[in-house]
């Protein structure tokens, strides 16, 4: 009987949810905005710029110091549309006790290092991927540090 109320329960959920993502046409997702500052320029020792990239996080199913991170690099562009289309990932998250991480990529959405001007010429060769990975490594190493878990 509890195996069928579960069920039950679970399938009302995931109807609520339906209903949800048609009359607003994205899933609840539940997360937090955050920011994390990184060089502008990873290569360089006489640049010292640096700009911040949003991330994206939840953890309502973390297991605090013991759950691992599901880490999304985000593309080319904004990092919620990402956050809301990637549904595997909230998928596995309670059964794995998972803390979800969604970064944006330098120079797409909020994270624009020179603010309107980013795309401009003088401004673009800092998008390149060796540089949005560094990005990406310097913050999963930041999640990683204890104050963070």
């Amino acid at each position: 009987m509890n195996e069928w109320k579960n069920q039950h329960l679970a399938s009302n959920i995931k109807r609520e949810e339906l209903i949800l993502l048609s009359v607003y046409g994205t899933p609840p997702y539940r997360y937090e905005t955050k920011w994390f500052e990184v060089p502008l320029d990873h290569f360089s020792f006489s640049n010292t710029a640096t700009f911040k990239i949003k991330y994206l996080v939840n953890e309502e199913f973390w297991d605090h110091g013991d759950g691992p991170i599901f880490f999304y690099t985000g593309n080319e562009g904004q990092i919620e549309v990402f956050l809301n289309h990637t549904g595997f990932m909230w998928d596995i998250a309670a059964e794995f006790r998972a803390k979800l991480v969604f970064a944006e990529h330098r120079y797409y959405g909020s994270s624009m290092p020179f603010g309107n001007v980013s795309l401009d010429n003088q401004h673009i060769g800092y998008l390149t991927s060796s540089q949005a990975l560094a990005d990406y490594a310097d913050l999963v190493n930041y999640l990683q540090e204890p104050k963070q878990i």
